[in-house]
């Protein structure tokens, strides 16, 4: 086995060199990462157009309401305040990151295949709306920007607990690592037996 040929030591990994095994990894998370990303960007318009200035929908009381939130910083508020540069950096090095786990993991499987799609759409759809969306009001790259990602979803599982606002890219990322940690558990407990 050569050094750089993990793919007989690890069989979740695979080789990068063949064009063919390549496109068949991506073709399927593209496809999905792509359609995440659209209906994400789409549903953060509708809220923006429908849910600014206004009382809060409630869909399901009090489970379920759709509150418009711009979120400044990174996952659940962290990193806020301090302009979109670092956010916009840490989005753009976990979206590399996706890309390379979905060239590297050999997706076997219609839940593998839906897990990076899920994740590579939500973090896709986040870096977009953080980097491209709105300067809120100072402008694209100033350090004084404080444009963020659209949040609108939020829950209220119990009385006086509200869970932080989300957006649908966000429970694609979560969802998506939930299936990639069950598919890589069972790998690992059938690999075992």
């Amino acid at each position: 086995m050569q050094l750089g040929d993990r793919g007989a030591e690890y069989p979740a990994l695979g080789s990068m060199t063949e064009p063919s095994a390549i496109r068949r990894r991506l073709t399927v998370p593209l496809c999905l990462a792509l359609l995440v990303a659209l209906v994400d960007v789409s549903t953060k318009a509708w809220a923006e157009a429908h849910l600014a200035g206004q009382p809060p929908r409630v869909l399901f009381d009090p489970l379920l309401r759709l509150e418009l939130t711009v979120n400044p910083g990174a996952a659940f508020g962290l990193l806020g305040g301090g302009g979109r540069t670092l956010p916009v950096l840490l989005g753009a090095a976990m979206l590399g990151y996706l890309l390379w786990l979905t060239l590297r993991l050999r997706a076997t499987g219609p839940m593998r295949h839906a897990a990076l799609g899920l994740m590579l759409g939500g973090a896709l759809a986040n870096l977009w709306d953080r980097a491209v969306g709105d300067a809120r009001p100072h402008g694209l790259w100033s350090p004084d920007s404080q444009a963020g990602v659209i949040d609108f979803i939020v829950l209220e599982p119990w009385p006086g607990w509200t869970w932080p606002a989300f957006n649908l890219a966000d429970a694609a990322l979560v969802v998506g690592a939930g299936l990639l940690l069950l598919t890589l558990w069972r790998l690992h407990r059938s690999a075992e037996l």
